[in-house]
């Protein structure tokens, strides 16, 4: 009865799946008004319907509360609103401050932005009551500054996900894990100057049993000049810590830099005692460890992904992965580095290759071709290019012979992109989510007007390019909208000129818009309203570099 009812409950859920695509589709973002039509949600119970919405980005639960009343009360359920993140700024604090006083803020995952100095008295007072009106909730914490960590000497019963990956190289950074023993994830900084003293303060305790960690030894990062005394790991601190808990790990991201010296034979037996490994990403390792890792990691580990880092002559590492995992590995994510005219073919379908970083460092485009897709590459789903020495590179064979991608990444290659490229790219990967393109190097839109253009990419998600793919869809007078583009990087380039796009143009193509940003992109604060107003969704803008929230 169990699985009857489970195999019911799952063609119930994709049947209301394509209700909500129906209603989505009828939807008049320009004006806000509904055309109900024969748009029409299944009756479901409540308990499905949630369900359902628990796959829904943020951005998308706040245009399903409009659909009815009755999906409005669902979305604003105590389930779905615990699951939803909440991101304190100083913006933003005030606000959610004063929604505090005449409503129950219910969180489990908080992300707390900023650094406790740059908070006025007044300021520091709304952040301590909001901390503490949440902390019985909060399962997933994000600090950006160690100067929030006096906050976490309180209990957080139901904590179990630490994350510090973003912490400054020099802030004071003490934390008593005592008062967290159920933690069982930790993204440690990616490389700060007490981060021993961390480590320690971890593997003293036994009761603590980690299944996620991430961990950066890269001692010699920095070298400024500081009174403070500097407590970077060694190499072999980095491995006593791998040692602690070992038994426990299913998920490790493991960077390393630095001579290990006596310490490659203890590394071997550090990685011997790994049995519970499903995700391991050694990217960041050097060269002449990723070898000894490998070879040491048991078969018994029942790795389903693996992320690593191989150069022309470490072919063979693919080998020892699908030979030694086959029967559990799903995927490897790749980053190849490629040294002159190498003819030898990856093998995609039996490494499981579905995500590729390519240095192509001087290699010519049929090589280029023979490596990745020698015939048609239904594996590949991934593909990042970087080093290319010519535009020719970019093989419209290659681009035909990858059909199946949903994600391309040309973004900082340093070279321009030519229109015919783009009508190949536009015309063969019609599944692509991501794209990321140089600035074009044309002159007019004469090819273009006749050529594939972008709306053939109908499930794009993120887009980073110059304008001139969306220009392309306003000369030919195409009522084409990007339902699903969340994400607008505007590149600049010569032909499209001035990087100023009216606000109702992003409102037009783009109305499911919840990040835009473009090279020296400023939106004084006046005019902050009105953007919310063109672009309901908006979440982060600004400068490639620095973002703003908007909440």
């Amino acid at each position: 009865m169990q699985v009857n009812a489970c195999a019911r409950n799952s063609a119930f859920i994709a049947d209301a799946y394509v209700s909500i695509s129906c209603i989505k589709k009828t939807m008049d973002t320009s004006c806000g008004v509904w055309d109900d039509g024969d748009a029409k949600a299944r009756d479901l119970p409540n308990e499905l319907w949630i369900q359902i919405f628990n796959n829904l980005s943020h951005g998308d639960l706040l245009e399903t509360r409009v659909v009815c009343k009755h999906w409005y009360q669902l979305v604003c359920t105590s389930q779905l609103k615990r699951k939803s993140k909440l991101v304190i700024t100083k913006r933003n604090l005030k606000d959610i401050f004063n929604l505090m006083e005449y409503k129950h803020l219910k969180y489990e995952r908080l992300e707390i932005y900023g650094k406790w100095e740059n908070f006025s008295s007044e300021e520091r007072e709304f952040l301590i009551k909001i901390f503490k009106n949440l902390e019985s909730d909060i399962t997933q914490l994000k600090l950006y500054s160690a100067s929030f960590l006096p906050l976490l000497n309180n209990s957080l019963p139901k904590m179990t996900e630490l994350d510090l990956s973003c912490m400054q190289p020099w802030d004071n950074l003490s934390i008593d894990f005592k008062t967290f023993l159920n933690v069982k994830s930790i993204l440690m900084p990616r490389s700060h100057s007490r981060l021993s003293q961390l480590m320690w303060g971890l593997i003293v305790l036994p009761e603590i049993r980690l299944e996620r960690l991430s961990l950066n030894i890269n001692p010699y990062r920095f070298c400024l000049n500081t009174a403070s005394p500097l407590f970077f790991p060694s190499p072999r601190e980095g491995l006593i810590m791998l040692a602690a808990y070992a038994s426990s790990l299913r998920w490790l991201k493991f960077s390393l830099s630095g001579p290990l010296a006596e310490g490659q034979h203890y590394m071997k037996n550090v990685f011997k005692m790994f049995t519970q490994l499903e995700v391991l990403d050694i990217t960041d390792v050097c060269k002449q460890y990723t070898r000894t890792m490998l070879q040491n990691l048991s078969e018994r580990n029942p790795l389903k992904i693996i992320v690593l880092k191989i150069y022309s002559e470490d072919y063979d590492l693919l080998e020892l992965i699908q030979r030694k995992w086959s029967n559990t590995l799903v995927r490897v994510d790749l980053t190849y580095h490629m040294n002159g005219n190498v003819a030898t073919p990856l093998n995609f379908t039996s490494s499981k290759i579905r995500r590729l970083f390519l240095f192509a460092n001087s290699m010519d485009p049929e090589f280029i071709l023979n490596s990745i897709a020698p015939t048609i590459n239904k594996t590949l789903t991934v593909l990042t290019l970087r080093s290319l020495s010519s535009v020719r590179q970019l093989d419209g064979n290659l681009i035909q012979r990858i059909p199946y991608l949903i994600a391309l990444d040309l973004g900082t290659s340093g070279l321009r992109i030519t229109d015919k490229e783009m009508d190949c790219i536009f015309r063969h990967l019609i599944h692509l989510r991501f794209l990321a393109l140089e600035p074009c190097e044309g002159e007019n839109y004469d090819f273009l007007r006749s050529a594939a253009n972008i709306s053939n990419l109908k499930r794009l998600q993120t887009l980073r390019s110059c304008f001139c793919p969306i220009k392309v869809l306003q000369i030919l007078n195409l009522n084409f909208k990007f339902m699903e583009l969340k994400r607008l990087c505007r590149k600049y380039c010569e032909r499209c000129g001035d990087l100023y796009v009216p606000l109702d143009v992003y409102n037009t193509y783009f109305p499911a818009l919840e990040e835009l940003s473009s090279f020296m992109f400023e939106v004084p604060d006046e005019d902050v309203e009105e953007m919310r107003k063109s672009l309901p969704r908006i979440r982060r803008y600004g400068d490639e570099e620095i973002m703003v929230e908007i909440f």
